[in-house]
């Protein structure tokens, strides 16, 4: 969630349980949450994130920022 933007860097676990289900329809919320742990550890790994294989790659600041050219654009993979 912070890669993407969705909460702060500085942004505690706790808080983000706070924060997060303000995001979306109530009902919405735990299929997302569940989806966000399930690609967190199968691509978006905390240590090594495997951006060329991520869906999420347009919605990401982390990548935009990774993968910035000396232009200001975002170079894909």
């Amino acid at each position: 969630c912070k890669r993407l933007g969705l909460i702060g860097p500085r942004v505690s676990a706790t808080r983000a349980h706070q924060l997060l289900p303000q995001l979306g329809a109530p009902e919405t919320f735990y299929p997302i949450h569940l989806n966000f742990i399930q690609h967190g550890r199968a691509v978006c790994k905390a240590q090594n994130p495997r951006c060329p294989d991520c869906v999420l790659q347009q919605n990401c600041d982390y990548f935009a920022a990774q993968h910035q050219t000396a232009g200001g654009k975002v170079e894909k993979e």
